[in-house]
C-alpha cells in the first residue's frame, strides 16, 4: 500500500505579515479537504519564551544563538515530518517560519560561515527541505504604528529591521 503524501510548507515574512492568521486559515481549509495538518511552532518564540535573552549580547554570542535557534527549528520540523509518516491520509506540515529565516538575522559572512561549518547549502536548506515557501509581506513596513506584540509575548515592541554585524 502506498504511503500518503507529505507536504512541507513554510510561511515566512516580516512581523505583522499575517503568518499566524494565514496558518490558521490554511490549516482549516486543508483539513476540510481531507489533509492531516501539523503546525510546527516558531522556534525563536519557543527559545526566547523559554528565557533566552538576546539583548546586550556580543555579536559572536548572538550568532551562536541564531545557530542554536536554527538547530531547534530543524529538529522540530524533522520530528513533525517523521510523525507525518504514521498518518493514514496526506499530511501538510505547516511551518511558522523556516530555516532560511535565520539568514535575515545575520550578516552575509556570518551566514556563509554557518553554512560552511555544517556543510549546508542555501539551496539544500530551502529547496530540498520544503515543497513550498510562502513569503507574506508585513503590514508594519512603513506602518510601524500598527506593529503589535499582542500575539507574541517575546516579540520586541519596536520593529527595527536590521542585521547583526560580526
Amino acid at each position: 500500500m502506498e504511503k500518503p503524501a507529505i507536504y512541507r510548507i513554510v510561511l515566512t515574512g516580516g512581523p505583522c505579515g499575517g503568518k499566524s492568521t494565514a496558518l490558521a486559515h490554511i490549516a482549516e481549509r486543508m483539513q476540510a479537504l481531507g489533509f492531516t495538518v501539523y503546525r510546527v511552532p516558531e522556534a525563536a518564540t519557543i527559545v526566547l519564551g523559554g528565557g533566552v535573552n538576546i539583548q546586550g549580547l556580543s555579536p559572536e554570542v548572538r550568532v551562536g544563538l541564531q545557530e542554536a535557534i536554527l538547530k531547534v527549528m530543524m529538529n522540530l520540523e524533522d520530528a513533525f515530518y517523521e510523525m507525518a509518516h504514521y498518518s493514514q491520509q496526506p499530511v501538510i506540515v505547516l511551518c511558522d517560519r523556516g530555516v532560511m529565516d535565520v539568514q535575515a538575522n545575520l550578516v552575509h559572512h556570518s551566514w556563509t560561515a554557518l553554512l560552511d561549518e555544517h556543510n549546508w547549502t542555501a539551496v539544500g536548506l530551502r529547496d530540498k527541505r520544503y515543497e513550498a515557501v510562502l513569503h507574506l509581506v508585513t503590514a508594519a513596513d512603513g506602518a510601524e504604528s500598527f506593529y503589535t506584540t499582542d500575539n507574541n509575548a517575546v516579540r520586541y515592541r519596536r520593529y527595527r529591521p536590521g542585521r547583526i554585524s560580526v
